[in-house]
């Protein structure tokens, strides 16, 4: 079994979680290697709190295998009214429909802006609340950041928040259970156009459409992660700037798409479309 086979076959899974509550107001930014292997150790025990939730499930999503001619749009950071309303109105022109990680401080703090996320039509999943690298954190700090960004998401848009995506896609032990414990799925993606050197538009485009096929998850940004809390820093500004060629690129690469014979759709969406593991298929259609 290839690499890409085995990510989408990667089944469901049962874990006990211990977690703790509270708000966010931790500032941790690193820890030495001692400290995130006993973290890890006193997580993978169920120790950390001294009692274990219910056993729960949840899948590790890449991509969904599907012989339709569907891709998902994903969108990491924001709401940022300074990226996502061009999104918005992008993405309107073309009746596409995308699903936006949040961060939660973000939801917070411009809930117009989640607003007119939601009223458009797309859907909501969490971020984290702070945009912290989950391996550098406890499991209470962990839980926290997943949590709080759950609360205030779901009371925002009035559903539950279905999918979870990691900061960097770094995962610890106490961030599978939690997940666990709320009944998310993680999501991480296939295809990203947020890598270095890929800074024109035109290369973010060419990527990102040349890399399609039925069933990708595409991880593009709508805000700048840390760089939210130290806008005037280096690595915030060019953060900035790598956003900016995404959002510059978006109209093209959905046309381009789009006139290859795929339809962007959510993440909910495409997982509708998938065939079940161990089900008989025909040979996986080709856009027209």
């Amino acid at each position: 079994m290839n690499r890409r086979a085995f990510l989408r076959s990667v089944g469901t899974v049962g874990v006990a979680a211990s977690v703790g509550g509270g708000g966010v107001a931790y500032g941790r930014s690193s820890a030495t290697r001692t400290q995130r292997a006993r973290y890890e150790a006193r997580s993978n025990a169920g120790l950390s709190l001294g009692r274990a939730l219910a056993l729960g499930n949840f899948r590790t999503i890449y991509s969904v295998n599907t012989d339709q001619p569907l891709v998902a749009l994903t969108f990491d950071d924001g709401p940022d009214p300074r990226f996502t309303p061009r999104i918005l109105d992008i993405l309107a022109a073309r009746s596409i429909t995308a699903t936006f990680f949040m961060m939660g401080h973000n939801a917070a703090t411009h809930p117009s802006v989640l607003a007119d996320v939601i009223h458009a039509g797309h859907e909501a999943a969490n971020h984290t609340w702070n945009h912290f690298d989950l391996t550098r954190l406890d499991p209470v700090e962990t839980s926290s950041e997943i949590r709080t960004a759950d609360r205030i998401i779901s009371e925002a848009t009035g559903q539950p928040v279905p999918y979870f995506r990691p900061p960097r896609g770094r995962m610890n032990g106490a961030a599978l259970k939690v997940l666990a414990d709320l009944d998310y799925d993680l999501l991480m993606w296939s295809i990203t156009g947020a890598v270095r050197g890929r800074s024109t538009p035109r290369a973010v485009s060419d990527f990102v459409v040349g890399s399609l096929e039925p069933g990708a998850i595409i991880g593009l940004h709508d805000g700048i992660g840390r760089g939210t809390f130290q806008p005037n820093a280096a690595f915030a500004r060019d953060l900035a700037e790598r956003r900016t060629a995404e959002i510059d690129a978006l109209a093209d690469l959905c046309d381009r798409g789009h006139d290859s014979g795929y339809r962007f759709v959510t993440v909910t969406e495409l997982l509708r479309a998938e065939i079940p593991a161990g089900a008989p298929t025909e040979p996986s259609a080709s856009p027209d």
